[in-house]
């Protein structure tokens, strides 16, 4: 039972680590200002460490212990995968063009400056939807469908995941 509860703590503080970066990001977004050169720097940082973080850190965390659990015991979680494999789907199709849009180094002009905040906002929105499904939809599913030896595997990957990254 420890790891379940293990599992469903690192599950439940990733979402409210991933929702403060959004909110943060959406925060520096909404400053009243022209986005100066170091303004685009320091977009570009945050955004890559929201990236980072959400793709792969806590998607992959899922991808890889929980929905493969929660396929196995159901197929009741069916469309709501899918539902979130689009929206994974979805935000992974807006990462490269806002890694291009804030390379390291580019000028950002004021036309360049608002394409790139359109895209990061679109990251955000895309990202609080694939929470909103998995704290609204896929986790209360999992709760009530796994079974305990299926959370304790889920709590031992995620244990093993935090081990490799060190």
């Amino acid at each position: 039972m420890l790891l379940a509860t293990y599992a469903l703590l690192t599950l439940t503080i990733e979402r409210k680590q991933e929702r403060a970066s959004i909110q943060d990001l959406q925060d520096f977004l909404a400053l009243p200002r022209t986005l100066r050169p170091s303004d685009g720097a320091e977009l570009a940082t945050r955004s890559e460490e929201l990236i980072r973080f959400a793709e792969s850190h806590h998607q992959q965390r899922l991808a890889n212990a929980l929905f493969p659990a929660l396929r196995a015991k159901s197929t009741e979680a069916g469309e709501a995968l899918r539902k979130h494999e689009l929206l994974c789907r979805a935000g992974l199709e807006i990462v490269p063009r806002m890694r291009r849009s804030l390379r390291p180094g580019a000028c950002l002009g004021p036309q360049q400056a608002e394409g790139a905040c359109v895209l990061v906002q679109a990251y955000c929105r895309n990202l609080l939807e694939r929470l909103a499904c998995e704290e609204d939809v896929l986790l209360p599913m999992a709760e009530r469908l796994l079974p305990s030896e299926a959370w304790f595997d889920v709590g031992a990957q995620f244990l093993d995941q935090d081990a490799q990254r060190g």
